[in-house]
């Protein structure tokens, strides 16, 4: 029996979440919030976010050349006045990871261009609890026209920062998506959020951090008292010493009474608990959520050291969740930017990072392996150009 009861929460999707009454209730936090305070999220969207943040950001022209001082990168490497390349980069996979990242592009004048880099001077990321969509993601068309755009960025979305309200058109937005937009009704420029699954594992954890907590500070407190054998010389506890005894109770680590009590520890006992062990278990399933393996976890806790054993998992996870994130990043900015008229295109690259020279190392002995074949086709007397193809060595030197 508990008291206070049973609370129902019923969200607008008609999910029902049943709560003990004075239970920490996650639905009525923002996700954000949560992320900041969650030890398992933030270790996730941290671990992503920084290693994120740590490309090497460039255009390349129609030819595959690098383009020196692009006005992309410029703007890139100092976004904003009070942000660097990586904090910038950091900050949009944090609030993507969330759900939705919404970057503004703050133009030179009100009435320029947007999709023209020269008009833009910074670029600035909504905090998503700042943002109200207004009517933006209610859109009933199935098919969009090109003439239904220019009506669509024509609408604008509220936000309110520091009490100070401002109205901000879709044209002048990049959205940026955690798993896809439109999987509800109503939310056209919304994606839902890996959080909605994880709200048991993220409960369960600040649940049980709070509850060893208490504990931890009740393991030292007892009760104790000058217990006498004869049942008719004990004396009833007073009210003024029960509340005297409930006030001391988190403030000192001994407490005595007068009253005929036995002694007992105020702490459970931890073995039966089990916490450590729940919120592991807890824990892997919000990393897995976010494609982070326990490899990968291990890597980057012990400073991102490389073992022999580990490594090649760790590339694997930059490569299919780390650089997916960069493409998106890429994509979104290529095509707002209409990059693909002067043929040109965004890269995130991160090969530079230690753990990646595990591909250097594969290229190499790959090129080792393929020219000493060619050398033995040519010593067969074979032409150069049939011995490039079948030893695949021309296939090697174009990656180069």
């Amino acid at each position: 029996m508990f008291r206070g009861g049973l609370k129902v929460v019923r969200d607008r999707y008609g999910n029902i979440s049943y709560f003990l009454k004075g239970q920490h209730n996650y639905l009525s936090k923002d996700y954000l919030e949560i992320s900041l305070t969650n030890i398992a999220l933030f270790t996730a969207l941290d671990i992503r976010s920084s290693i994120f943040s740590r490309a090497k950001v460039y255009v390349k022209n129609e030819k595959g050349d690098i383009v020196e001082n692009h006005p992309f990168v410029n703007l890139i490497s100092d976004p904003n006045y009070s942000q660097s390349q990586s904090d910038f980069l950091y900050k949009h996979l944090w609030f993507k990871s969330l759900g939705n990242n919404i970057t503004r592009v703050i133009k030179t004048k009100n009435n320029a261009n947007p999709k023209d880099l020269g008009n833009i001077y910074a670029l600035e990321h909504l905090i998503p609890t700042c943002i109200e969509y207004k009517d933006v993601n209610k859109q009933s068309k199935m098919q969009i026209a090109n003439t239904d755009i220019k009506e669509i960025e024509k609408q604008k979305i509220e936000y309110t920062l520091s009490g100070y309200q401002k109205e901000i058109p879709v044209s002048d937005l990049l959205f940026f998506y955690d798993v896809t937009n439109g999987m509800r009704d109503g939310e056209y420029f919304k994606s839902p959020s890996r959080i909605d699954s994880l709200i048991p594992e993220l409960s369960n954890i600040q649940e049980a951090q709070k509850s060893k907590n208490v504990n931890l500070i009740f393991s030292r407190k007892f009760l104790t008292s000058n217990k006498t054998m004869d049942e008719h010389m004990r004396e009833e506890m007073k009210p003024d010493e029960k509340k005297e005894i409930e006030n001391n109770l988190f403030h000192k680590d001994i407490i005595a009474s007068q009253s005929n009590l036995d002694v007992h520890s105020l702490a459970n006992d931890f073995t039966h608990l089990i916490y450590d062990e729940q919120m592991a278990g807890d824990f892997v399933r919000i990393l897995g959520a976010y494609g982070i393996t326990k490899e990968v976890f291990t890597w980057y806790m012990n400073g991102q050291d490389t073992y022999a054993n580990k490594s090649q998992a760790v590339v694997q996870w930059i490569q299919n969740s780390i650089m997916f994130e960069g493409e998106d990043f890429a994509n979104t900015y290529q095509n707002f930017f209409n990059l693909k008229e002067s043929k040109e295109t965004i890269h995130l690259d991160y090969i530079h990072l230690p753990v990646m020279a595990i591909l250097e190392d594969k290229k190499l002995e790959t090129r080792e392996r393929k020219t000493k074949i060619y050398e033995k086709l040519i010593k067969s007397q074979m032409k150069p150009e049939d011995a490039m193809k079948i030893s695949e060595l021309d296939k090697v030197l174009s990656d180069e």
